[in-house]
């Protein structure tokens, strides 16, 4: 027993002895232990940003400044040192090469060149995922991002890897309440894009800390500033977040468009927009907001949400020989991307004169009118929508008026003629109706009631006006033909305007003065409240004007507004 506990003790000392290592071991292991801590430490290390004039890209970027250092991105904003070539049709970059357009396809063989300011992004080969983020949101809100023009992959300086992404960067103001103009529809669109955009940022978990992270570029706004965006603990968060700040923002825009509004009809609708987004509440999503939004603008530059449905008619009643009236009904619906339209010019005219001349009167002032709107219809189209829906056609309404009092006054003076015409228009573009009138032709609107729109250019509505006759007495006075206004009486002709919003449900009526002077307004009202029908409500007021009496022509234009 003693001898095997000397053999056991033994083998200890000889275990001892095998465990000890050798100078060279020791060595090795320490070097091995070295380069552990070095990878473990290169896993937690800052994402290291490129110094200032570092260039990339075969030399094609000059980096000028660090915008934004972190572990995962790093920003900068630099400089191309190649020229681009921007497509004038939709503002692209491409490189000088391309004889093509890459985003429309137009030709750029005379496109302008151009030396890009730009932001480049920069992430870790193997976490790229905010970078790729970043660029998923630029790629859905097109409008709403910088352009990207380049995507690369390098290893700058002999370090690792790096994913890169280049916008160019756009100048403008900060976006702020100060900033932005004071217009209803330009605030509209403002805070339609920046819903989009924090709707696209919200559903990969990141955030606009503040509304000025965006810039004001022309009418519309950009995220120049993408070293602002910030990561969010979760999509939720990013929503509540956004959507309260701009929900904020309109509101305090739309006071301030309000207080401004140069138009009853924009400040009416600045005023029901606010109602809706202050009932919404703090808690409304960004859906919600954009869909009222989008509801507003729809409203105001004319995207239809309607259809119409028109009639008109015209009888010489039961006195008159020759009918010197007439009317126009001319429509135009279609779509052009990104928006469907809908436009519609109706007219009555009375023509006077005697011996045929208020015919002739009376068909070159609608010819005119016609042909003005039909010009600026076309023009409009030929270019984009957006000038479609920015042309004030009012004024363009008005000039109507201004050509077809010209070429029947011209007419008139080389006939040795007196003869002139009453005119009253209608030009409906979307949901927006622009009226016109000279003389005492009139235009109706019957929502709930009747409503007269047009205010008579007549003798007796001037002793109406000034509290001689009653309203009642008009029609029937002996002098209720005698109009001091009348197109092509004079060089010159003064038009009176109106400015209308259609629901859906409303009717418009356009006639001559044979049909209010036979009916009182209780009883046009009646006929269209019974007869649903638009035909039958025209041919009914017709015949009931000539069941009393008929002692003139009688013209009526009816246009329906139908849900869409």
């Amino acid at each position: 027993s003693e001898l095997e506990e000397a053999e056991g003790e033994l083998h200890e000392v000889e275990t001892e002895l095998i465990a000890i290592p050798t100078e060279e071991e020791k060595e090795g292991e320490a070097l091995t232990a070295k380069q552990s801590l070095i990878e473990d430490a290169s896993k937690h290390a800052l994402f290291e940003a490129l110094p200032e004039g570092a260039l990339l890209c075969g030399r094609r970027y000059e980096l000028r400044r660090i915008l934004l250092e972190s572990e995962r991105l790093n920003i900068y904003e630099g400089v191309s040192t190649e020229q681009f070539k921007r497509c004038s049709g939709c503002g692209n970059l491409s490189p000088l090469e391309d004889k093509f357009c890459n985003e429309c396809g137009a030709s750029l063989e005379d496109a302008p060149q151009y030396i890009p300011t730009v932001t480049v992004v920069e992430a870790p080969v193997g976490d790229e995922k905010l970078l790729e983020a970043i660029e998923e949101v630029a790629t859905e809100t097109r409008e709403e991002m910088p352009r990207a023009i380049d995507r690369f992959s390098e290893t700058p300086y002999g370090d690792s890897k790096r994913l890169y992404l280049v916008f160019e960067r756009v100048g403008g103001l900060p976006l702020s309440l100060e900033a932005t103009p004071l217009d209803y529809n330009i605030q509209l669109e403002i805070a339609s894009r920046l819903l989009r955009l924090a709707k696209a940022l919200s559903k990969r978990s990141l955030l606009l800390p503040e509304i000025g992270c965006a810039v004001m570029l022309d009418k519309h706004i950009i995220l120049n500033s993408i070293e602002a965006v910030r990561l969010a603990s979760s999509q939720e968060e990013a929503e509540v977040k956004m959507s309260t700040m701009i929900r904020s923002h309109l509101i305090e825009a739309l006071k301030r468009c309000i207080d401004s509004a140069q138009s009853a009809v924009e400040k009416k609708m600045a005023s029901k927009l606010l109602d809706d987004i202050t009932t919404m509440g703090e808690g409304a999503s960004l859906d919600e907001l954009l869909s009222r939004v989008e509801v507003a603008l729809n409203e105001f530059v004319g995207v239809s949400v309607l259809k119409y449905e028109s009639v008109g008619m015209s009888d010489v009643g039961k006195v008159r020989e020759l009918n010197e009236d007439g009317f126009i009904i001319y429509e135009l619906t279609g779509f052009q991307h990104p928006k469907e339209f809908h436009i519609g010019l109706y007219a009555v005219a009375d023509g006077m004169g005697g011996h045929e001349a208020g015919e002739v009167a009376c068909k070159l002032a609608l010819n005119a009118l016609l042909e003005t709107i039909q010009q600026e219809v076309l023009r409009a189209l030929a270019q984009n929508m957006g000038s479609f829906f920015e042309v004030k056609w009012d004024d363009v309404l008005r000039n109507g008026f201004e050509n077809a009092n010209k070429v029947v006054y011209e007419r008139a003076k080389d006939m040795h003629s007196d003869m002139g015409t009453t005119m009253v228009a209608a030009l409906i573009v979307g949901n927006r109706v622009y009226i016109a009138n000279v003389g005492d032709s009139r235009a109706y609107i019957l929502s709930r009631n009747l409503r007269q729109v047009t205010k008579d250019h007549s003798l007796v509505q001037q002793l109406v006006d000034i509290g001689q006759i009653k309203p009642e007495e008009a029609r029937v006075h002996p002098h209720r033909h005698v109009i001091y206004r009348a197109v092509g009486l004079h060089q010159h002709v003064e038009v009176d305007m109106f400015e209308e919003l259609l629901n859906a449900g409303d009717k418009l009526l356009l006639c001559s003065d044979g049909l209010c002077d036979m009916l009182e307004d209780s009883e046009i009202e009646d006929i269209m409240l019974s007869e649903q029908e638009i035909n039958k409500a025209c041919e009914e007021l017709i015949r009931k004007a000539n069941e009393n009496g008929g002692f003139d022509n009688i013209t009526v234009v009816i246009v329906a507004a139908l849900q869409g």
